[in-house]
């Protein structure tokens, strides 16, 4: 047997398998060094995940721990309430424990803090109508609820009423997030100007008119009215309302600010087809002059008097008539927080 002989490695053939031994080396130890990289990222992303997760259930928890004292709103609310479900009222921060002894009853109870816009003079927050009752007894009926706040100027957001059994009770349940409401007497703070707000009282009070005289059978027209300028109402009617002229604004010792303004508002005939006589015009300016008692307006407050001074005719214009009245606004000056 013929023996088989290794011919030597040459220099450079040992030269290139060094070299390349420790390229594999490194290659490898840069592969593990990747590897533990890549390891570490995920571990890193992971905890920060978890931390991230643990941080915004630690936060929930506050929230819910947080015990709500705040009324406003629910008071502001819980009249209307009352009167749409006609049942007196039980205002609260927080939702009975248990079904009270006297069947049906109903609570107007505030869910969250109230959110207070002082420029306007708004509030906000979130809110649940509890109708405790009987089987005997009618249930809640959210729609008429929402419809009743609505006309009252509130804008909300309502849920379904839901129905749940508590001891010896059924309970109906209507969360409401009232977006808009007004306190009897607005918290507003005193501006440098806001002599622009009396033009959106002039606004409010042309859609009041347009309301009044506007019908199927004579239809509203969308055109807003300028400063004192007459435009259309309806298609035979045309109004005229003046900028109201603020002539006294006076503060009591309990900041109580009353801003009184006149108003000159009237209403005639565009038409010879105008279904209204000038009777009608002249009942139906001095309604809805009378109809801004109670009323709010943003950074101006609640009407808290109207007083009609004077009726006459509407130069210019066939069968029209003009009223003049006065109105007082009732604000408060911001209480400390």
């Amino acid at each position: 047997m013929t023996a088989v002989q290794v011919k030597p490695m040459t220099k450079t053939e040992r030269d290139a398998a060094e070299a390349s031994r420790v390229a594999l080396a490194e290659a490898q130890r840069t592969q593990a060094e990747n590897t533990a990289a890549i390891t570490s990222a995920e571990q890193e992303a992971e905890r920060r995940r978890r931390q991230t997760h643990a941080l915004a259930q630690a936060v929930q928890r506050a929230e819910q721990a947080v015990i709500n004292t705040a009324t406003e709103v629910a008071e502001a609310v819980a009249p209307t309430i009352g009167d749409a479900a006609g049942l007196p009222v039980t205002v609260t921060a927080m939702r009975p424990k248990s079904a009270p002894a006297r069947l049906p009853h109903l609570y107007v109870v505030q869910t969250t803090p109230t959110d207070r816009d002082l420029i306007d003079g708004r509030i906000a927050g979130g809110v649940e109508v509890l109708l405790y009752r009987s089987s005997r007894d009618g249930a809640l009926n959210g729609d008429r609820v929402s419809a009743m706040l609505e006309t009252e100027g509130v804008r909300l957001n309502a849920r379904q009423v839901s129905n749940r059994e508590v001891a010896g009770a059924s309970m109906d349940v209507l969360p409401l997030e009232i977006r808009i409401a007004h306190e009897p007497v607005p918290q507003i703070r005193r501006a440098a100007d806001d002599a622009w707000r009396w033009g959106q009282l002039q606004s409010d009070i042309r859609n009041g008119l347009t309301a009044q005289f506007g019908s199927a059978m004579d239809r509203p027209v969308g055109v807003r009215i300028g400063a004192g300028d007459a435009s259309a109402l309806t298609s035979t009617v045309t109004g005229l309302v003046s900028k109201p002229r603020q002539i006294s604004d006076t503060t009591d010792a309990e900041g109580l600010r009353r801003r009184v303004a006149e108003l000159s508002v009237g209403a005639g005939a565009s038409s010879p087809h105008c279904p209204w006589s000038a009777d009608d015009l002249a009942r139906g300016v001095v309604k809805v002059v009378n109809n801004l008692a109670d009323t709010c307006h943003g950074g101006l407050g609640r009407v808290e008097a109207v007083e009609v001074t004077e009726v006459q005719p509407m130069e210019g214009t066939p069968r029209g008539r003009a009223c003049r009245a006065r109105a007082t606004l009732v604000s408060r000056e911001p209480l400390a927080q």
